[in-house]
């Protein structure tokens, strides 16, 4: 990847991929874009996890993250009045709808009202 001919402007790109990816393919990925990635999980940032490679040449993309005061970092924070959260985090969620059970046959991670409940949309939006 590179800029355009005769462009001064520096160029900055990243390519974002699932962790979950056969060897052969992640080592085809490093030798087309020349360097290795980095490996973040949104599980430090928010309620759920969510591990991606990322390859790119941005500035400090190197560093490790570091949350704000302000992030929502258990799914407590996120639940909706009168909603209790069973877990401090979350598998990813996906569209299957059986990706907010934590397990393939797990518990919901919510309850209301002493039952069980899904995530709402308002909810995994935060």
């Amino acid at each position: 990847m590179k800029p355009k001919e005769g462009d001064d402007r520096p160029f900055f790109w990243l390519f974002e991929n699932v962790v979950f990816m056969s060897g052969h393919d992640k080592s085809d990925i490093c030798r087309f874009l020349e360097c290795n990635p980095i490996l973040i999980d949104a599980v430090k940032v928010s309620p759920a996890h969510r591990a991606r490679y990322f390859w790119g040449n941005l500035p400090g993309m190197n560093r490790p993250l570091a949350t704000a005061m302000d992030d929502k970092v258990g799914l407590q924070d996120c639940l909706e009045r009168g909603r209790m959260a069973m877990f401090e985090k979350v598998r990813t969620i996906t569209t299957k709808s059986n990706s907010i059970r934590q397990g393939k046959m797990g518990p919901l991670p919510v309850t209301m009202n002493g039952k069980e409940d899904y995530l709402w949309c308002t909810e995994m939006e935060q």
